[in-house]
């Protein structure tokens, strides 16, 4: 029945979700592709039915998550736009579904189109506290040129009034001063803590402040407080290791990024980082090879070509290290550090 096939696909997908969580990525991507298989089915039967599309989406977006190759997992993510375009066509009016595909499009780099989706959700539902808080999130992943601070921090202290004790709404406003005030987004992150002593993206961003202020022991300090809250995120492990690196101990920062490797391996800004540290270490070959395997992710990044480029003329490669040089100006002809 369908009401049995329904419940199939869910379960399904919940167990993708565990294995996810586990790190069992090869049995995450059985459990979501079978999920997406029964969808499928009862989208032909009843095509018309937006929940059957979105479910359609999380299972995509799940099996997106898993892949070991950055191309499939654009790919499926793009399966799952599909999916959640196709749900908002049927059914306009649902504000959640606006918010899922503003989750996805910034996943796809599509930030203008993700923020008017979050936009959109937040004005169909404008006392939903999650929904100003999206549109939050989607301001703090998005790249500076596209991000309207100004608006992403009303939605923030819009969600304070309408939650005055959630920790995750000062988090938010506190991640989002930090491109404006370090001792305000401070206030805001350690208000954060005191609601919630649990929460990782506080302590996270607020080690991220103090290492930019060079107080690296405070820094590790809420950097370690981070990984105890949140075990699981490989970018609490990055971040600590970036200060492993400031404080010079570059044996517990190489740990660190080995072990995000072996976790998250498609993530470019941890190969971009510890080249950083093997350049401050004089390692220019192991520099080179992380640099090269950052650029297949980030292939238009100019100053990848540049930073390589330096590497290599250590290592006595002049010859490559001006091939770099040049490609860096092809991308970048303004950039006159060649």
């Amino acid at each position: 029945t369908p009401a049995a096939a329904r419940r199939t696909a869910r379960a399904h997908y919940q167990v993708g979700l565990l294995q996810a969580a586990l790190e069992n990525h090869a049995s995450a991507e059985t459990a979501y592709e079978e999920a997406i298989d029964r969808l499928n089915s009862l989208i032909r039967s009843e095509p018309e039915n937006d929940e059957y599309h979105q479910q359609l989406a999380q299972a995509y977006s799940g099996l997106a998550s898993v892949q070991h190759k950055w191309e499939d997992s654009l790919r499926i993510y793009r399966q799952a736009e599909d999916a959640v375009t196709r749900t908002i066509e049927l059914n306009t009016n649902v504000a959640a579904y606006y918010s899922s595909r503003a989750e996805i499009r910034v996943t796809l780099s599509d930030f203008r189109r993700a923020d008017q989706d979050a936009e959109k959700a937040s004005q169909l539902e404008p006392d939903n506290v999650q929904f100003h808080l999206n549109c939050c999130k989607v301001h703090l992943l998005i790249p500076s040129q596209f991000r309207d601070l100004d608006r992403a921090l009303e939605h923030g202290r819009r969600a304070i009034a309408l939650a005055p004790l959630s920790g995750e709404a000062y988090r938010h406003v506190g991640q989002l001063l930090l491109y404006r005030n370090f001792v305000e987004s401070i206030k805001y992150l350690s208000k954060a803590i005191d609601l919630d002593p649990n929460d990782a993206g506080a302590y996270s961003t607020r080690a991220r402040i103090y290492h930019a202020q060079h107080k690296h022991e405070d820094a590790l300090a809420d950097a370690n407080e981070a990984i105890r809250a949140d075990p699981h995120d490989t970018w609490r492990l990055l971040r600590r290791a970036q200060i492993y690196v400031s404080l010079q101990e570059f044996d517990k920062a190489r740990a660190d990024f080995t072990e995000m490797e072996r976790r998250e391996p498609l993530n470019p800004q941890m190969y971009g980082y510890r080249a950083a540290m093997h350049v401050a270490l004089g390692d220019y070959a192991s520099a080179v090879e992380d640099f090269t395997r950052e650029l297949e992710f980030r292939p238009m990044r100019h100053h990848l070509y540049v930073q390589r480029s330096i590497a290599r003329f250590h290592l006595g490669e002049h010859d490559k290290s001006l091939e770099d040089i040049k490609t860096a100006l092809r991308l970048e002809p303004s950039d006159l550090r060649g």
